[in-house]
């Protein structure tokens, strides 16, 4: 066992380096100021850092600092000739030679994984590289155990050095880690309501009651989940079959309130804690679509979808999934929509669905399910992120907040559209992972001649300082901390938010230059009214 200080991060995080006869998957080793920094350490909740040692069965946190990819023992990604290039999704999708490792790789960790989550262990990885490191092998541990991911190209950007301090943070009353080790959620239900599974930063246990359904979806077959670790981020997803249980046979019996009890108990410190919440939904003889149709929950609703798509991609093609979806979306809005019989642009929908089908037509184009342009390790980042968002975030990653600046009125949202962008506008994205303050090209210009740094305009720097705010507000708030980046027309940073924007005006429609509003994106994407218009003639 050694022991050293690193000048990695902070002068109070302590680094234990593991010999490899102990830890057998960590193996890469790099070098950084002078000091062996790429190793597990892992700690207990009531007293910080501690030595390894035989595991206890108590809640334990791996964390892994990598600067580069694993190339020798049972955990590798590829060799060290430079022949072969490390895998692609390409390659993972025709099983090329390059992705020859990914098989074994993927088992030996999902091994591992079993023997972490029984021993109440979570593996959370920091990762600093350009390339890939080997993430999308590692998903079965980091996800199975509540695991976080903190990515960043070196290990001194300032959103990855926030991030690692808000890991650390602890209460300042008890003063142990703000985090809960050793997890358990129980589901018991009322008789005419089963758990068909859950989606989230979890695992079964196998426990099995008369609240599980025959039905599985994500991970079921159980009424109990563990994760290793949980955080104040961490959301599960949990979906329910309605039930008729034996003997009900009138319609009042099978309308009876369902009853829905979650248990949470979790480790903190030196305690266990338990969190009860009893939910009630009352049920109905006869389905009123009307009634229902104004409980819709938009929001929630395209959580859940977009988590179970991403389960979905696991074991089915990205086509397939991207069809059940469509298929899913087509039998929703025939339902709840009204519309005139062979006249689609009839078609509408209730007032709480008003931003479903655009959260739907984003979630489609988003790289949470989109391969295109994305390694596997950012796909693997992507995906764990969303599984173990709340609502809030989550529907930040499938479509971006986007706000707008004018010296002539006050802030508001606007569509994510290219129509929002304006020569005398600033313009606000949140995409959770990033937070973007894009500059017109008036302004820009104003501020490459310092205008704003003179006495006679400095209700300029007043409207610059505004957004500005708004995005230092988002940026503090936030676990794990996004990147704030100002940028223009010329800078490169601005093609994040080009790649979110709906393309409503391109190459393609823009047959007169200079006639429609709004930016000119170069895509071949298509644009939310193009999408919807063959929705609408099925419908």
């Amino acid at each position: 066992l050694v022991f050293c200080w690193s000048d990695c991060f902070y002068s109070y995080v302590k680094l234990y380096i593991v010999s490899l006869s102990y830890v057998c998957f960590c193996i890469h080793i790099n070098t950084f100021f002078g000091v062996i920094c790429v190793f597990f350490f892992f700690f207990q909740a009531e007293d910080g850092i501690r030595d390894a040692q035989e595991s206890r069965g108590l809640g334990d946190v791996y964390k892994r600092q990598l600067s580069g990819v694993c190339t020798e023992g049972p955990g590798k990604v590829v060799d060290t000739s430079k022949v072969t290039l490390i895998r692609h999704q390409a390659d993972i999708r025709d099983g090329t030679s390059a992705a020859s490792y990914v098989k074994t790789s993927t088992a030996f960790y999902e091994k591992i994984m079993g023997s972490m989550v029984s021993n109440g262990h979570s593996l959370n990885v920091f990762v600093a590289c350009l390339d890939q490191i080997g993430l999308a092998e590692m998903k079965p541990c980091i996800q199975c155990s509540g695991g976080m991911i903190l990515s960043s190209e070196v290990w001194a950007a300032p959103h990855f050095r926030e991030s690692f301090i808000k890991f650390f943070k602890r209460n300042e009353h008890t003063g142990n880690l703000e985090m809960g080790l050793n997890a358990t959620l129980d589901v018991i239900t009322s008789p005419t309501w089963k758990v068909s599974g859950v989606i989230g930063p979890c695992v079964g246990t196998g426990k099995t009651s008369t609240s599980v359904s025959d039905v599985e979806t994500g991970l079921g077959g159980t009424c109990q989940w563990t994760a290793s670790m949980i955080d104040h981020s961490t959301t599960f997803a949990v979906y329910f079959e309605t039930h008729q249980p034996q003997g009900a046979a009138n319609a009042s019996q099978q309308s009876a309130d369902r009853i829905v009890q979650f248990i949470t108990t979790y480790e903190q410190g030196t305690e266990m804690k338990v969190r009860v919440c009893t939910v009630k939904h009352q049920g109905q003889e006869k389905t009123n679509f009307p009634a229902l149709a104004t409980q819709f929950d938009q929001l929630t609703s395209t959580v859940l979808l977009a988590r179970l798509c991403v389960h979905k991609t696991e074991t089915m093609s990205l086509f397939d999934v991207l069809r059940w979806l469509d298929r899913s979306v087509i039998r929703l809005v025939a339902r709840f929509g009204t519309y005139q019989k062979d006249q689609p642009n009839s078609l509408t929908l209730p007032p709480t669905f008003s931003l479903f089908p655009a959260f739907v037509y984003h979630l489609r184009r988003s790289a949470c399910l989109q391969i295109f342009n994305s390694s596997p390790d950012e796909t693997t980042i992507l995906r764990l992120m969303l599984l173990k968002a709340n609502c809030e975030d989550a529907v930040l990653m499938v479509q971006p907040a986007l706000y707008s600046y004018s010296m002539d009125g006050p802030p508001c949202a606007v569509p994510l559209d290219s129509s929002a962008v304006d020569p005398s506008k600033i313009l606000l994205m949140d995409t959770f992972y990033d937070v973007l303050v894009y500059h017109g090209d008036v302004i820009h210009s104003w501020v490459e001649q310092n205008y704003h740094l003179q006495p006679e305009y400095a209700h300029l720097a007043e409207f610059l300082q505004i957004p500005k705010a708004h995005a230092d507000a988002l940026v503090a708030n936030r676990y794990p901390t996004p990147r704030l980046l100002v940028v223009n027309k010329k800078d490169g940073n601005v093609r994040i938010m080009h790649n979110r924007l709906n393309p409503s005006r391109t190459h393609n429609t823009d047959a007169d230059r200079g006639t429609q509003g709004g930016e000119l994106i170069l895509t071949d994407a298509v644009s939310y009214t193009h999408l919807t218009l063959p929705t609408k003639r099925i419908v």
